[in-house]
């Protein structure tokens, strides 16, 4: 009866599904390491937010600190984020805007990672990238971002940029 009960575990643990493996968010930390049609569009210093996918229009918000700046561009759905943008418009950056905006992106740069990394969402992407020279904070989310200090950082940036 024991073998009978340890046969039958034994088949049901194999017949079992694998459990579907998550997609960890890409964190890059130096420029070098950014794919170069997202570098060059990302200041020396400063934030880069884009988002977008197959059925979502595409965004994009680059805070430039050092030409006091805030860039936003838009584009249809599918465009690819790298793109250039089919709407854009730049305006000036404020010194409060500036420190709050980047206080939260500093506050997000340093969040710990989830333990469990999001799930992947399927033709959908958001980059957020926050640049002190080479240094780089560059998370993928390969979906909505869902670090809660990094959704507050890019919930700031787009009330900043008008979205």
């Amino acid at each position: 009866m024991t073998r009978v009960l340890v046969m039958v575990m034994l088949v049901a643990c194999a017949a079992s599904p694998e459990p579907r493996r998550r997609q960890p968010e890409r964190v890059l930390s130096s420029r070098a390491e950014m794919p170069a049609e997202m570098a060059k569009l990302v200041p020396q210093h400063g934030v880069f937010l884009v988002g977008g996918g197959d059925k979502s229009p595409v965004f994009r918000i680059v805070i430039d600190t050092d030409a006091n700046t805030i860039y936003t561009g838009s584009a249809p759905a599918a465009t690819p984020l790298h793109a250039a943008m089919t709407e854009e418009r730049t305006r000036e950056l404020t010194p409060a805007n500036e420190q709050h905006l980047m206080q939260l992106c500093a506050d997000a740069r340093s969040e710990p990672a989830p333990a469990e990394p999001p799930e992947r969402v399927v033709g959908y992407d958001e980059i957020f990238v926050v640049a002190d020279g080479d240094s780089v904070f560059f998370l993928e989310g390969r979906g909505p971002i869902t670090r809660p200090r990094a959704i507050k950082a890019i919930e700031a940036l787009r009330a900043a940029a008008a979205l």
